[in-house]
């Protein structure tokens, strides 16, 4: 017999949050991990690596935290069974009520400087260190503090340098994990106002554990793989081989549901234990604690298997304790265990090219021939409880697209500075009819109510219509001078047939999160700014664009625009038949969200490029106002919408002055 070099392994299974009962589904995933640990501990250094503490800063936990604390005050939770808290967690997910950073930032605080646990969730381990207990199953630490490695902020750093993190908070947008330049899409790991996710939280975990160990396994739920797939392509990067092992749900009467929505009342860990215990203490074939052990694993393992398709039945379940019960007796009738490299030997046919051992093929084996002979305690699954070496560890686009809304004439006259509710409903009706010129005499545009219809049926009532088209633009870092300066490059550098049909579009545009310099290699853009902080791509029907909107995210920058100081921006470009010329562009902040403000600028500028309006040489000063009210200039174009304080009227958001 061959026996693989011995390695070093880490089994780093998805955690359970301490906020809901353990379900079947749950258990199935912790038996497997178990099973793993102990068959792979004879033939390698395995480490379990099972924190909560790492995970107790994501929003399911301490938003679960915060939700008791504000709804139940000082309640007693040490007396509460998991089902009780867990109708508590349920509760708190049909709230949905938002909770914002600020009111979780004292929980998280409390977690990452001192270890603190909300007795709730203190209770809840508690009780699963019972159910540990009594399946048989390794405790890899559920009640102590195992903190990360690295904070988060270290974490982000590391993934910048590597060129793998988009971040986005400098303009009040979120942070991605950015593994584009591999055609996976962006994940967001951190909201724009400081909140980790579940993925965030992982990296903070092993990011500087793999560099240690020659194997990774990663076990994880089947929803999760499109985040587990991110996650090995980054572990991978840092030298180990990186295994991931899905493992599918168990549904209960043909239904796959989360535990936040309840329905597990007779299903959870403690009922099907208490149920499990009876049928092996007093059924016909006996066996008591041993066989309900080999028996849980016999079902959750050998029976159910990796996938998803059967549904949890306690008949299959009784005749897994009959059948462990009796391989228990005939392994006791056999005698003595084999010797130590006959266990190596077996148990190394089903490690099939990796170093771990795969519950699943010695499961069958188990329920088929018998548990192996052994002189440990508790044959656990067809493998001896022993215990593992421990030595230290050495290295051997989505489509978002954001509806064009009203905005400029192309081009009006000059509105007076004071913006009147006709000056404004005249603006963006004129909009419609320099866009669409022969649909103008068949629309209502005469009103507010009116024009908003007419937009509506426009960019969601109706088909797609042919000839209709959308501009990308993709953006890593954002200073809006800069961005300014570029749109209007982008949009000179359009053919006029395109121009024609983007107008015609009311210039729609999709706005994404991205790094440029990722994405050059996969994708052909049309023009890209100078410091590679953005890139567009020119109007065409939406599915010449589909790949890249399915790879990116939406833009998000949720912050409100800043007034900053004027400045000046020159257009790109050689003047060609006209003199250039100097123009004020007014920029709304007041209730406007970093992302809308693009939005509304970028539909300014871009139709007074195709109007003629701007050019190349023209010099434009910013100037940032709360509203466009009392300005004292002449507009010679504007960008109107619905007022943020009064749905049923208009404002102006940008306002294009003439020359100064």
């Amino acid at each position: 017999m061959t026996v693989q070099p011995r390695k070093n392994v880490l089994l780093a299974p998805v955690t359970v949050t301490p906020t809901k009962p353990l379900t079947p589904s749950h258990l199935k995933g912790l038996l497997w991990t178990d099973v793993m640990y102990r068959a792979t501990a004879p033939l390698a250094a395995v480490t379990y690596r099972y924190s909560h503490t790492t995970y107790h800063v994501t929003e399911q936990t301490v938003g679960f935290w915060e939700y008791l604390d504000r709804t139940r005050g000082e309640t007693d939770y040490g007396q509460l069974s998991e089902e009780e808290i867990g109708d508590l967690y349920v509760a708190y997910r049909s709230e949905d009520r938002p909770q914002d950073a600020a009111v979780l930032r004292p929980y998280r605080d409390a977690v990452e400087h001192g270890g603190w646990v909300h007795p709730a969730s203190e209770r809840m381990l508690r009780l699963w260190t019972g159910h540990y207990e009594r399946l048989g199953m390794h405790d890899p630490g559920l009640r102590e503090h195992q903190p990360p490695g690295l904070g988060l902020e270290e974490t982000l750093e590391r993934l910048a340098a590597v060129g793998l993190l988009l971040d986005q908070r400098h303009c009040g947008g979120p942070v991605y994990l950015d593994l584009t330049r591999y055609g996976m899409p962006l994940r967001r790991i951190v909201t724009s106002d400081g909140r980790p996710n579940y993925l965030a939280c992982a990296l903070r975990e092993l990011m500087p554990l793999v560099p240690w160990y020659d194997e990774v396994v990663l076990l994880y739920d089947r929803e999760l793989d499109s985040d587990y797939q991110l996650l090995n392509r980054v572990l991978a990067r840092l030298g180990p081989t990186v295994r991931r092992v899905p493992i599918g749900r168990v549904p209960i009467d043909g239904r796959i549901t989360s535990a936040r929505h309840g329905g597990w009342h007779g299903h959870t860990a403690g009922a099907l234990l208490d149920a499990a215990a009876e049928a092996a203490g007093n059924g016909s074939d006996g066996g008591g604690t041993d066989a309900l052990r080999l028996g849980m694993r016999l079902y959750f393992i050998a029976t159910l298997g990796p996938g998803q398709s059967q549904s949890f039945r306690h008949d299959l379940l009784r005749n897994c304790l009959s059948v462990a019960a009796r391989l228990l007796r005939r392994a006791a009738d056999e005698g003595p265990a084999a010797g130590a490299s006959d266990l190596l030997g077996a148990l190394d046919r089903h490690r099939r090219g990796h170093t771990y051992v795969d519950p699943y093929r010695l499961g069958v084996l188990a329920a088929r021939q018998g548990t192996p002979r052994s002189r440990s305690r508790t044959p656990v699954g067809g493998v001896p409880v022993t215990s593992p070496a421990t030595s230290s560890p050495t290295r051997s686009a989505a489509r978002s697209a954001r509806p064009a809304a009203l905005a400029p004439p192309a081009p009006p006259p000059a509105p007076a500075a004071s913006l009147s509710s006709a000056v404004l409903l005249k603006s963006a009706a004129d909009r419609v009819r320099s866009a669409r010129p022969e649909l103008a005499d068949r629309l209502d545009l005469s009103s507010t109510q009116a024009l908003r219809a007419v937009r509506d049926g426009f960019h969601g009532g109706r088909g797609v219509e042919a000839d209709e088209v959308l501009a990308v633009v993709v953006i890593g870092r954002l200073d809006l001078p800069r961005w300014v300066k570029e749109t209007c490059a982008f949009a000179l550098s359009l053919a006029p047939a395109a121009r024609e049909a983007w107008r015609r579009s009311f210039t729609r545009t999709v706005y994404l999160a991205g790094n440029p310099a990722n994405l050059r290699g996969r994708f052909a853009f049309d023009h890209v700014a100078c410091d590679d902080s953005a890139a567009w791509a020119a109007p065409a029907p939406g599915s010449a664009t589909a790949g890249l909107r399915r790879l990116l995210k939406a833009f998000e920058a949720s912050h409100e625009l800043a007034a900053l100081p004027a400045v000046d921006v020159t257009v790109p470009g050689r003047p060609g038949g006209r003199r250039p010329v100097h123009r004020d562009l007014y920029v709304a902040t007041a209730k406007v969200t970093v992302t809308d403000a693009l939005v509304h600028v970028n539909h300014l500028l871009a139709e007074a490029v195709l109007d003629g309006l701007i050019g190349p040489g023209d010099r434009l000063t910013l100037r940032f106002v709360p509203r466009l009210t009392g300005l004292g200039a002449q507009l010679a174009m504007l960008r109107v919408d619905t007022d943020v304080h009064r749905p049923d009227e208009l404002q102006a958001y940008a306002g294009l002055t003439t020359e100064v």
